[in-house]
């Protein structure tokens, strides 16, 4: 296992030892005032001053908010000293909502405001202290988890476990305030290099073909040429045919809902459309979004949507359906925002891209926002986490059923020093992908090097499996009612898993690689042998 720079010991044993469990080891989107839904029910309206950039009683990197390492919650389910109410850590100079549920002025890009000041805002209150939970009756799935109906789900970008989560901190919120409200997994991997296939395998099951596996430069149709073992499929392209079904189809034939924002779509309809995303060139031009625009070039507004991060205009049974134009919308106050008001209006699956700047991408930002943005700074990240987290936590969906999960999509090497220690690109991977058989290429985790460039990439930290089979080891972040603050688990999961965790929510068949006996999905675990309702403080 790869050194580490920091000393924690309920994380470490785990990564150690194996355990199969932590109890086991003990429209685009103004934000004018016209914009902004009433504040949602049940949150707090008491602002706070934000705190130091020092995490609280982290005096050795540690990523939850605690001195010693130990759970975050204690039995009771009250968060540990400084969890409870933590404040936006690091994030200063990166505003964030106003405790009426307002957009702040100058907050990041999710939200884009005309004459935005960029001056910080205090940091939304937390929820109320936990009160000790207890068991209520609520359904359950066949393997004890508690039956979610509202799934939300944040992928940010090209980063490492070892750099998000050490001892650099460069997303505070995430490290200290967010993971001390829910369970951190550390052996969470992506399924390829580069970007796309991981966001397709999160909704589809379908592995990379190679030139998806590159980012598709080219908005190409895939000539489908054979079908693989659990309905892969085989042939060149990016866009995939009809008959390929997404969790998107699978919830719109069950008369559930999906919602996909992405931040800044549409904010250049010369460049893709301002609904569902496709390049405005359509099948087989060019993709216009490849690169962010920075809004310096006159008649070129600020525009950093990247459509490969946008699962849904790769698949035609999406796109000629028209629930991908009906459904998948630009990210905003007046869209998300408004839909987070009430349990009626928030879609059963919510899919939040952030832009390239916000989803940590381009460091540095074409267009960061905030003059302290630097070539090892992810400032804008953080804000963006900080300002849309306890909008989703708070919102009376969430509070009801819901699921919060922030994840990446693949490993990357850190931008410097001062961002991580970990400098190789990790190719390798978990959960039985190495044994999968993908019909279009042998190395998910290895593409050939897109414009010429030479890349290396390296077993993951830790994971010992080969490296040129995945996305490398990324870590993640999940949120619910029905989590304990503070938990922990040793157990390997990928897109594959989370995706047979949505659909096993939801009583649908698995779709993909998501179908192999040997994918798991999140399990006890995560949840706790016997399922209990927590208050989460965000």
């Amino acid at each position: 296992m790869k050194s580490r720079s920091f000393v924690m010991s309920a994380r470490s044993w785990l990564l150690v030892l194996g355990c199969a469990s932590a109890t086991a080891c003990g429209g685009a989107g103004g934000t004018g005032p016209s914009a902004v839904p009433a504040p949602v029910a049940g949150a707090s309206t008491a602002p706070h001053a934000a705190a130091s950039a020092s995490p609280a009683a982290v005096a050795s990197g540690s990523p939850a908010a605690r001195a010693s390492g130990s759970p975050v919650a204690s039995a009771s389910g009250s968060p540990a000293a400084g969890a409870s109410g933590s404040p936006v850590v690091g994030t200063s100079a990166s505003p964030v909502a106003s405790a009426s549920g307002s957009p702040a002025a100058g907050s990041p890009s999710a939200s884009p405001s005309a004459g935005a000041s960029g001056k910080p805002l205090p940091a939304p209150s937390a929820s109320p202290v936990m009160a000790a939970p207890s068991p209520s009756a609520f359904p359950l799935n066949a393997n004890g988890t508690p039956q979610l109906r509202h799934v939300f789900v944040i992928i940010l970008e090209n980063q490492a476990e070892d750099n998000t989560f050490g001892s650099k901190m460069p997303v505070p919120y995430l490290q200290n305030t967010v993971i001390a409200q829910g369970a951190f997994v550390p052996n969470y991997f992506g399924t390829s290099h580069f970007s796309l296939g991981n966001y397709l395998s999160l909704v589809s099951g379908q592995s990379v073909t190679t030139l998806n596996q590159q980012d598709c430069p080219n908005y190409t149709p895939i000539v489908q040429t054979s079908t693989g073992a659990y309905s892969q499929v085989g042939g060149m392209g990016c866009v995939y045919p009809a008959a390929t079904m997404t969790v998107a189809d699978q919830l719109t034939a069950a008369g559930f809902t999906y919602k996909g924002y992405m931040e800044d779509m549409g904010n250049d309809t010369t460049r893709e459309n301002a609904t569902c995303g496709q390049t405005v060139g359509g099948l087989g031009t060019p993709d216009a979004t490849q690169m962010a625009q920075s809004g310096s070039t006159p008649g070129k507004p600020k525009d950093q949507y990247a459509m490969r991060h946008n699962p849904f205009a790769y698949f035609l049974s999406d796109i000629n359906s028209g629930t991908c134009a009906k459904n998948v919308l630009p990210l905003g106050m007046n869209t998300l925002g408004k839909d987070l008001a009430s349990i009626a209006t928030t879609a059963n699956y919510t899919f939040i891209t952030p832009n390239l700047c916000n989803d940590g991408h381009d460091v540095p930002c074409v267009a960061p926002g905030q003059a302290m943005n630097t070539a090892s700074d992810f400032s804008n990240e953080n804000a963006f986490l900080a300002f849309w987290v306890p909008m989703i936590t708070r919102s009376p969906a969430f509070k009801q059923d819901g699921l919060l999960l922030i994840t990446f999509d693949e490993s990357a090497a850190a931008h410097n020093g001062n961002v991580g220690t970990d400098t190789a690109n990790d190719g390798s991977s978990c959960c039985n992908e190495t044994n999968e058989i993908d019909p279009n290429t042998a190395t998910p985790g290895q593409p050939g090097p897109p414009l010429g460039a030479a890349v290396t990439y390296v077993n993951g930290s830790g994971n010992g499996t080969p490296g040129n089979s995945g996305g490398g080891r990324t870590g993640t972040i999940l949120v619910s009612p029905f989590i304990k603050p503070g938990t922990m688990t040793a157990t390997n999961y990928n897109h594959y898993g989370a995706l047979r965790s949505v659909e096993d929510e939801f009583g649908f068949a698995h779709l993909g690689f998501a179908a192999d006996p040997m994918i798991a999905p999140f399990g006890t675990d995560i949840f706790g042998t016997m399922p209990t309702r927590y208050t989460i403080a965000l």
